[in-house]
């Protein structure tokens, strides 16, 4: 009596392993054997339920944390991982209540007072908030029971979409600003068309991508529609822009047009000199 089922399971098992072909039962069964001793010898498994968040940056945000567990909690303690070592930022216990850092007291709270479940809320986000949390839960007799929630700004899409003809080319430019850095993408139909893109980033931490379209034969676009594609979190953004339908000139067509109406005029004042001259000579 008392014999672990697990070595009673291992006797089992052991013809198993020693047949060709079966080489690979054996680490399923250790895994799942690990798993059960766990459960065993802790009683339960604890677990701590978090969920990463995306939030728009300058706005408020959420972190939620659960114990999974029905271990006792004494304190919940709620820390910013950083490089060297996390950085305490606020606790709640029964009998000290809410304590927040100093260097957090005007950024966020505790806004769910409990020891199974707790939610700190930032109150209006910055860059420096970005990063991951950890919520600390101290049980008595078990000692600490962590979780790890990662925050993520984001600031939403500006673009801009415009062309511009030259002498002897066409730019369909497309820009766009936004947090993370987006990703332009083109649909366009023709032949002989480059494509250029650079990026900048921006103190407020927004990165600006310009991607510009070189299109050697400014006539094949006119008429037509170019759709500038943004991906950004995963979302992809249509913006549609269709090249002036208006009578367009080539400086080279130009010039050949003027230089032609400057003949026809001396030609027709040539024309004139010599039909007036004539006149004056009848008698």
């Amino acid at each position: 009596m008392g014999f672990p089922l697990y070595h009673i399971l291992y006797l089992f098992m052991l013809p198993v392993w020693a047949q060709p072909g079966a080489k690979q039962l054996a680490p399923s069964f250790q895994l799942r054997r690990a798993a059960w001793s766990e459960d065993a010898e802790n009683g339960e498994a604890e677990e701590v339920v978090t969920q990463d968040e995306k939030q728009l940056l300058n706005t408020p945000a959420t972190l939620k944390c659960s114990l999974q567990s029905s271990q006792e909690v004494l304190v919940v303690t709620w820390q910013k991982k950083k490089a060297v070592s996390p950085e305490n930022m606020v606790t709640f216990s029964k009998n000290h209540g809410v304590v927040v850092q100093p260097a957090y007291k005007d950024k966020l709270n505790i806004t769910q007072l409990g020891l199974q479940n707790s939610t700190i809320t930032f109150w209006n986000t910055t860059l420096e908030d970005e990063g991951c949390y950890m919520c600390l839960f101290n049980t008595f007799g078990s000692g600490k029971i962590s979780g790890t929630s990662c925050l993520t700004l984001y600031v939403q899409p500006i673009v801009s979409l415009h062309y511009k003809f030259f002498e002897d080319h066409l730019n369909i430019t497309c820009s766009a600003t936004a947090r993370p850095a987006p990703v332009i993408s083109w649909k366009v139909a023709g032949s002989g068309i480059e494509n250029s893109t650079e990026s900048l980033s921006h103190p407020n931490g927004t990165t600006s991508v310009t991607s510009v379209l070189h299109v050697k034969d400014p006539k094949t676009q006119v008429g037509k529609e170019v759709i500038c594609q943004v991906l950004h979190l995963g979302k992809v953004m249509d913006f549609r822009q269709t090249m002036n339908k208006g009578f367009w000139f080539s400086v080279p067509l130009l010039l050949s047009i003027v230089s032609l109406v400057i003949l026809l005029i001396l030609i027709s004042i040539l024309l004139y000199w010599k039909r007036h001259r004539n006149q004056d000579r009848e008698p």
